[in-house]
């Protein structure tokens, strides 16, 4: 087993980042997936040999990248939806911070918060990115243009029926890309968009050779 002590910060710091996001998820109400648990993965559990266990650990502590990573979007979906109701007084939200230090949230924990990466959105702050479907019906998803206000990488297809549609013009691909398209003949791209950038795509890794 892993030691009492740490399994039991563990075990706190799943509790602290639940109630975060619970908190923020419900004042606001952003439509949201909870994730499991990272003790899902077996690391407050008893195993049969040290592998197991340091593979349960290896998971667990994988998985609570995920939840800092759903922390970090309802902070930026709180952040968004404060502004917006900033116009309405009647309908104006507590800021994230202070909502969480009234639900009695540690504040030398907040103040770590707010100085990561998970509370920034600044240009100079890495983040994985998203791919999505520029005609996706879907009215849960953020709209492209709120990534990019956020410096979030995003890559999209582009093709006949998306160059088409007027909302998405301002998404077109750069001329580099659309000579590329041609010169490959290829009738879908991906595009990624992070405001001040348009980094070069990634690379796909190589096929494994044949025997």
């Amino acid at each position: 087993m892993m030691p009492h002590s740490l399994a039991k910060r563990w075990f706190q710091i799943e509790q602290e980042l639940f109630n975060a996001v619970h908190i923020i998820q419900s004042h606001y109400q952003i439509p949201i997936i909870y994730p499991v648990y990272p003790s899902a993965f077996g690391y407050l559990k008893a195993h049969k040999s040290k592998g197991g266990l340091t593979l349960s650990m290896t998971k667990a502590k994988d998985w609570f990248k995920i939840w800092m990573a759903l922390f970090s979007y309802v902070i930026a979906q709180a952040t968004s939806i404060r502004k917006e109701l900033d116009l309405y007084p009647s309908l104006a939200r507590t800021d994230w911070y202070e909502l969480l230090l009234q639900h009695e949230c540690e504040p030398h924990w907040l103040e770590a918060i707010e100085a990561s990466t998970i509370g920034s959105f600044s240009l100079d702050t890495p983040r994985t990115g998203i791919f999505m479907h520029l005609s996706s019906q879907d009215q849960l998803q953020p709209p492209l243009q709120w990534f990019c206000d956020l410096h979030i990488p995003v890559w999209y297809p582009w093709n006949d029926s998306v160059s088409k549609d007027p909302n998405f013009k301002d998404f077109a691909p750069l001329p580099h890309q659309l000579q590329q398209i041609t010169h490959d003949f290829s009738p879908v791209t991906y595009c990624r968009v992070t405001n001040d950038i348009t980094p070069t795509p990634p690379s796909l890794p190589a096929p494994p050779p044949t025997l």
